[in-house]
């Protein structure tokens, strides 16, 4: 079984071949446990074991990716850049770990929830465009009545949302426009914008919308090599969004002063401001194995969770590229963007994702956020095919 991008090359050039010699998984084996998931953490928000909800799909997919290696003798294909951030993410946290002597509640979620939103992204998934559809209109639904309306912070920091029309799914929303854009899918990826703009996340809503007009652009200027483009492209939003993670908080400072007079940068960086200055200010201060090799995980949280001016359990730093470099110093943030950035090679919609991704994380705990962590990255193993995937072949 061969899955395709609608409108583009049948798979990935490092897939392609391999294709043929194993198994892609349908999108079903993820979606539905996800969703139900999703339903069970917040039908269950006062049971202690709500935080393994996230698991529910690995364990699901995992059964469907050994009932499928068993019917068809086969191994389900995998996608290998995936499954090399994981090994490289793992690796990193238990070494710093190890070095730091870290092993609390922080350092523990730091190395398992991440590693929760990419494994079931190591399996290649197919999805037609009704079985998208049909996801995303149950998905709108689970995220109006159970991820709306909810307390400031809930999990203990784990998920959170500051409007009570705000849903911590409506980045989801927003990588599935441009996932469906990318495909060549224009009224899903409408669908997909209009719930995410419903859903009010703000980084989503202003990121999607640029990084679909990049896709054309790209498409309409260079036809002939879109994909590689845009691979390049992602490699250096990757690389200029760690860079602006230094002068954010600079910039909200810039724009108050200079060209919204009377507004704080506080306000509008929507209290993150004084989060990236507290941070940036420790990491100066630290000496220089500190600076290079990091605190170890979950170091940062504790530095959020001692700041006297936010909510208790507000334990976040709200941005990915700061929260590795704190945690893993220099030599952590730079090899795990490496790694980052391979994932550009699994085709143009996953390139797209990951631009997304990558400028969404600027403002963003996205690795910690586990249900848009592990819906987002399946994105980039999954492509679209048509009504009948054998077609396709």
């Amino acid at each position: 079984m061969t899955a395709a991008v609608l409108s583009g090359p049948s798979l990935p050039a490092q897939g392609a071949a391999a294709a043929e010699d194993a198994p892609v998984l349908s999108f079903i084996w993820f979606a539905v446990p996800y969703l139900i998931a999703i339903v069970y953490f917040f039908t269950m928000i006062d049971d202690g074991s709500h935080v393994l909800a996230p698991a529910l799909p690995i364990a699901v997919v995992l059964a469907g990716a050994l009932v499928t290696a068993i019917v068809a003798r086969r191994p389900p294909q995998l996608n290998r850049d995936v499954a090399v951030l994981a090994l490289a993410y793992c690796v990193v946290c238990l070494v710093a770990m190890a070095m730091r002597q870290t092993s609390d509640v922080f350092a523990l979620r730091k190395l398992g929830l991440p590693l929760v939103g990419m494994a079931p992204a190591m399996f290649r998934y197919y999805v037609t465009p009704r079985q998208m559809l049909a996801f995303m209109i149950v998905l709108a639904l689970v995220a109006f009545f159970y991820t709306t309306e909810t307390p400031d912070v809930v999990s203990d920091g784990f998920f959170s949302t500051d409007s009570p029309d705000e849903s911590i799914l409506g980045v989801v929303f927003g990588a599935l426009a441009v996932w469906l854009a990318a495909s060549n899918r224009w009224a899903l990826s409408a669908v997909a914008y209009a719930a995410c703009l419903v859903f009010f996340k703000r980084n989503a809503i202003i990121a999607a919308p640029l990084v679909v007009a990049l896709v054309v652009a790209v498409q309409l200027l260079r036809p002939r090599w879109p994909e590689r483009t845009l691979r390049r492209i992602a490699v250096a939003t990757v690389a200029g969004m760690a860079v602006l993670a230094f002068y954010l908080g600079d910039l909200f400072d810039l724009i108050a002063n200079q060209f919204l007079r009377g507004y704080s940068a506080e306000f509008l960086s929507v209290g993150r401001e004084p989060l990236y200055a507290a941070i940036l200010g420790n990491f100066e201060r630290s000496g220089l194995d500190e600076q290079l090799l990091g605190h170890g995980p979950g170091a940062v949280e504790h530095v959020v969770a001692n700041l006297v001016f936010l909510h208790v359990d507000l334990q976040l730093a709200h941005d990915e590229y700061l929260s590795w470099l704190y945690d893993f110093g220099l030599v952590g943030l730079l090899l795990l963007m490496f790694f980052f950035a391979r994932l550009a090679r699994s085709g143009l919609p996953a390139a797209a994702v990951l631009i997304f991704v990558a400028t969404t994380m600027v403002a963003e705990n996205y690795f910690l956020v586990s249900f848009n962590c592990l819906a987002v990255f399946v994105l980039l193993s999954t492509h679209m095919v048509g009504r009948n995937p054998a077609a396709d072949a």
